[in-house]
C-alpha cells in the first residue's frame, strides 16, 4: 500500500494532491463568492451589477471539466471567463483584492483544514486508547529505561501515558487552528486600498472567526505562521507516534513475546517465512511521520531568509501533509485496538527481570527506617547474586537477603517477614504498593481513566461545533450567493 494514497469518504483511493486540488478548487470559488456578496453589501458594487457577476461565475463555475487542474485556480483565468460572459463589469469582483490576499486566505484555509482534520484524528486514537486501557488495569507489564527493564508497571498505565502525550497534541492543533482561523481577505497587495471592504463579513462567509487585523500582517506574515505552525505540529505527532510504535516493536522481538498484534490487514506474511507474521502497520506509521516530518521541514525552509512580500512559502501551501496525516493516525487507532495480550506471560516477563528490586530498598525504609542508600545497596547485591547464580529474583531465598543484609549493616537482622520479603519481589504487589499521584495502582488508574473520557468527551463535542461552524458558513456563503442571482 502506498503511503501517499488518501481516502475519501468512499474510500475510493487518491491520490494526497488530488484530493488537495479538488479541495483548494472549492475553496476558491468560495473565496470569490464572499468577496462578492460583501462587495454588494457594502455598496461598492452595485446590486444590479452584483447580479451579473454571480450569473457569470455560476455559469464559469459551471463550465470547469476537471476542478483539478491548476488554472482552475488563477482568478485572471476566471476573470477571463467572466469577462466574456458578463462584459468589463466582471472585473469589479475584484476591486479592493489582489492576487496576495487571495493567495494568503487560502493558505489559512489550507493550515485550518489540516489542523481540524488532524485534531479529529487524534481524538480517534485517543478514544482507542482509553477503550483498551479500561481493559487492562490491572494488566503487569515491563517498563524500560535505556533499553533494560527498569519498573513494573500496568498496560493501562503506560497507554494512559500514550493518551496523555496525543491529549496535548491535540490542544495545540486546536491552538494552532485558531491562530489559523483569521483571514486575509480584503487586505488587497498589504494595505488595503480606497474601496470599501466588510473584512468580517467575507471571513464569516468563509467561516473564519475573524480577519487578521493588520493588513500587511494577514497577507505577508500570519500566513506564513500558519501554514509552519500547523505543519510542525504534524511533525510532533510524528515523532511521538514515532516512540510508541517502536515501543510496540521491540516488545514483539522475542521468542515468546507478551504483546502482538490480532491477525489483520495491519500485519503481512512473509513470501518466503510461512511462520513470520510481520506487523507491518507499525513500520507504515514511522515511514508516514517520516515524510510528513520532511514536508513539514519544507515549510521552515520556504519561509527562511525571505524579505517581506515575498511568496515562496505560500508557492508550498500544496505540501502541507494533512491527507497522510490523517492515514498515519487512522493506522494508529486500529493498531492500538488490535494489540492482543498474554498477561500470564507479561507478568512472567515481569517477575523474571529484576525489575522489583527497588521495592526492597523502599520497604526496608517504610518497614524497618532501614536508609535507602543501605537499601538500594542490598538490592543490589541480590541482583548480582541472582543473576551469577542463574536465579530469577523470587527464586532468591529469604536467607540468602539476610546473610547479605547482615554483611552490610554490622549484623543486623533483616527487618521485614519473609512473607513481606517475598511480596516485595511480586510485580503484582508492587503495583499495589504505589502510592504517588499519577502512578499505575488500580484506583489512581481507573480515577485517570474517568477523568479522561470526561475530557475526551468534551474536546469530542468542541470538534463537533467546529466543523458544524464551517457547515453552516458554507451553507450560509451558498445562500447569500444564490440571492445576489436573483
Amino acid at each position: 500500500m502506498s503511503n501517499t494514497q488518501a481516502y475519501d469518504a468512499q474510500g475510493k483511493g487518491r491520490s494526497t494532491f488530488t484530493v488537495h486540488k479538488e479541495r483548494v478548487f472549492y475553496d476558491v470559488m468560495d473565496l470569490h463568492r464572499a468577496t462578492l456578496i460583501q462587495l454588494v453589501k457594502v455598496g461598492t458594487v452595485d446590486a444590479e451589477a452584483g447580479k451579473r457577476i454571480a450569473n457569470g461565475m455560476a455559469q464559469a463555475i459551471a463550465s470547469y471539466d476537471d476542478p483539478t487542474d491548476p488554472a482552475c485556480l488563477d482568478y485572471l483565468l476566471l476573470e477571463g471567463k467572466l469577462l466574456e460572459l458578463v462584459g468589463p463589469t466582471a472585473s469589479f469582483l475584484h476591486t479592493g483584492r489582489s492576487r496576495q490576499d487571495i493567495t494568503s486566505t487560502l493558505c489559512q484555509m489550507e493550515a485550518r483544514h489540516g489542523a481540524r482534520v488532524s485534531a479529529n484524528a487524534i481524538l480517534k486514537v485517543r478514544e482507542s486508547l482509553l477503550q483498551v486501557a479500561e481493559k487492562h488495569i490491572m494488566t503487569v507489564i515491563p517498563a524500560y529505561t535505556h533499553g533494560v527493564p527498569a519498573q513494573p508497571e500496568t498496560f493501562a498505565h503506560y497507554l494512559l501515558s500514550f493518551h496523555d502525550s496525543m491529549e496535548r497534541h491535540y490542544h495545540r492543533m486546536e491552538e494552532a487552528y485558531s491562530r489559523a482561523n483569521q483571514a486575509a481577505l480584503g487586505s488587497d497587495v498589504m494595505c488595503t486600498s480606497r474601496f470599501r471592504h466588510d473584512r468580517h463579513l467575507a471571513a464569516a462567509l468563509l467561516g473564519f472567526d475573524g480577519p487578521v487585523e493588520n493588513s500587511l500582517d494577514a497577507v505577508h506574515g500570519h500566513a506564513a505562521d500558519a501554514l509552519c505552525e500547523v505543519s510542525q505540529n504534524m511533525s510532533l505527532v510524528s515523532v511521538l507516534l514515532s516512540r510508541y510504535m517502536m515501543d510496540m516493536n521491540v516488545w514483539q522481538m522475542t521468542a515468546h513475546p507478551w504483546i502482538y498484534m490480532s491477525p489483520s490487514k495491519l500485519m503481512s506474511v512473509s513470501s518466503s517465512m510461512p511462520q513470520k507474521r510481520n506487523p507491518r502497520a507499525m513500520e507504515w506509521v514511522r515511514s508516514m511521520g517520516a515524510i510528513i516530518s520532511g514536508q513539514s521541514e519544507a515549510f521552515l525552509m520556504a519561509a527562511r531568509n525571505q524579505p517581506t512580500g515575498m511568496s515562496d512559502i505560500r508557492d508550498n501551501m500544496a505540501r502541507i501533509p494533512d491527507e497522510i496525516m490523517v492515514k498515519m493516525l487512522d493506522f494508529v487507532s486500529n493498531i492500538v485496538l488490535s494489540l492482543a495480550i498474554n498477561v500470564e506471560r507479561a507478568r512472567e516477563e515481569t517477575a523474571k527481570d529484576y525489575s522489583t528490586m527497588i521495592d526492597v530498598a523502599e520497604s526496608l525504609y517504610v518497614k524497618g527506617k532501614v536508609p535507602f542508600r543501605i537499601g538500594h545497596h542490598l538490592a543490589s547485591l541480590m541482583t548480582d547474586y541472582g543473576r551469577e547464580n542463574g536465579l530469577y529474583p523470587y527464586q532468591i531465598p529469604y536467607g540468602e537477603a539476610q546473610r547479605m543484609y547482615r554483611s552490610i549493616s554490622d549484623g543486623q537482622e533483616l527487618p521485614i517477614s519473609e512473607a513481606e520479603y517475598k511480596d516485595t519481589l511480586d510485580p503484582v504487589e508492587y503495583i499495589k504498593s504505589r502510592r504517588g499521584i499519577g502512578g499505575p495502582q488500580e484506583d489512581e488508574v481507573k480515577t485517570m481513566i474517568a477523568e479522561r473520557k470526561s475530557r475526551l468527551e468534551a474536546d469530542q463535542k468542541k470538534a463537533n461545533i467546529r466543523s458544524q461552524q464551517l457547515t453552516d458558513a458554507k451553507a450560509r456563503c451558498h445562500q447569500e450567493f444564490e440571492d445576489l442571482r436573483k
